[in-house]
């Protein structure tokens, strides 16, 4: 095969499937495709749509491209594992308590919060850039309005299997004076909050003097 002007040895997609099927993959997949473009008239566009000489002349570009570039996909056995960077499979049941509901202003909000894993995903540990899964809190008002959907992060430090739970304390910083909603949930971080998902919250009401 000859690819951006470097030589290399012919690659055999059938001494690759053996090998692979020798070390315990399931399947493999090739892509049929061509990263050339093939522009055509809006006639040509229309009688590629159709089928007939128009989409042969596809045909054979594409046949030509793979002559020389192969893309291919190992599958393993078995069902793949759900992890949280999919939104799939993300649920979880959240219990918090928190030492004081009344604080002064600038006494931080101290608490316990335990969290588990009642969906089918395996959470990530919360530093994980994509997908690590934490434990987010909602600033409301008291009618439930949002004041500040970001408002605080706990971090859950490992990862967590589907039924499995791991229990945090935390501190937070506390709002301005006044009285509002603490609205905690689980959230896949780049991916989504857990109450998408239909996963419940856990609201608690605090005043801040």
């Amino acid at each position: 095969m000859k690819n951006y002007t470097a030589f290399e040895n012919d690659v055999v997609m059938e001494d690759i499937w053996a090998w692979a099927h020798a070390a315990g993959f399931a399947d493999l997949h090739l892509a049929v495709f061509s990263t050339d473009t093939h522009h055509v008239s809006l006639a040509d566009f229309n009688a590629v749509v159709a089928g007939g000489e128009a989409l042969d002349a596809y045909t054979r570009k594409v046949r030509g491209f793979l002559g020389g570039h192969r893309t291919f996909f190992l599958v393993k056995g078995g069902q793949p594992a759900r992890d949280s960077r999919e939104r799939e499979g993300l649920r979880g049941e959240i219990s918090v308590r928190l030492e004081r509901t009344e604080l002064q202003a600038g006494e931080p909000i101290r608490g316990q919060a335990t969290v588990q894993n009642v969906g089918t995903a395996t959470w990530l540990p919360g530093s994980t850039p994509a997908g690590g899964v934490n434990l987010g809190a909602h600033l409301r008002q008291r009618d439930g309005q949002p004041i500040d959907v970001d408002f605080a992060r706990v971090m859950l430090e490992r990862r967590t299997a589907p039924g499995d739970a791991q229990t945090v304390t935390f501190t937070i910083a506390s709002p301005p004076a006044g009285d509002y909603l603490l609205e905690f949930d689980l959230v896949s971080e780049r991916v989504g909050w857990f109450e998408m998902n239909g996963s419940p919250t856990a609201t608690v009401p605090i005043s801040v003097r």
